[in-house]
């Protein structure tokens, strides 16, 4: 995966969502539990988060190059 630019923002915040929807919301919709708004805010500054820091360590780590021999 190519990180130029901001890539790695759009990478980031989408992978955030994703997990948000998977954890804040279909989770609880599936399991009958409350959906509450204060969990919603939490989750999505949460995964927004995760998502961000995750992606910009991806970035960092794909960007540094292999001193072993054999590899590219």
């Amino acid at each position: 995966m190519n990180f130029d630019k901001r890539n790695w923002i759009a990478t980031g915040l989408s992978w955030g969502v994703v997990m948000f929807l998977i954890v804040s919301i279909a989770f609880p919709w599936f399991s009958g539990g409350e959906i509450a708004w204060q969990s919603l805010l939490f989750g999505l500054i949460l995964w927004a988060a995760v998502g961000l820091a995750c992606s910009y360590i991806l970035k960092i780590a794909g960007g540094k190059k292999s001193n072993q021999p054999g590899t590219h």
